[in-house]
């Protein structure tokens, strides 16, 4: 699971979040997470309602996940990307 959490550049910035997600979920809750965030057919905010269950992953992993797992189908979404949009013109309102 290291392995996993340490390609996300979402956890680089706060490295004690890896920990933290380690130490206070069993693998098979993480595994099991994971796998709805990513092969489960229900909509996309009940699979992320199950990985909000996780305690230390947030939505921006979450959609790190799912970008690198479907790039055409989620794209990155974050406070960094939102900001570079609305610098270019775009409407974007704010990231929550």
């Amino acid at each position: 699971m290291r392995i996993v959490l340490d390609q996300l550049n979402g956890l680089g910035s706060y490295p004690w979040n890896k920990d933290k997600i380690i130490n206070n979920n069993s693998l098979k809750e993480l595994r099991h997470a994971l796998n709805v965030l990513v092969n489960s057919k229900q909509l996309l905010a009940a699979r992320m309602t199950d990985c909000n269950n996780l305690k230390g992953l947030g939505s921006s992993s979450m959609n790190e996940i799912l970008g690198f797992t479907y790039p055409n189908e989620y794209p990155l979404i974050n406070k960094n990307s939102n900001s570079g949009l609305r610098f270019f013109g775009y409407n974007i309102s704010a990231y929550k």
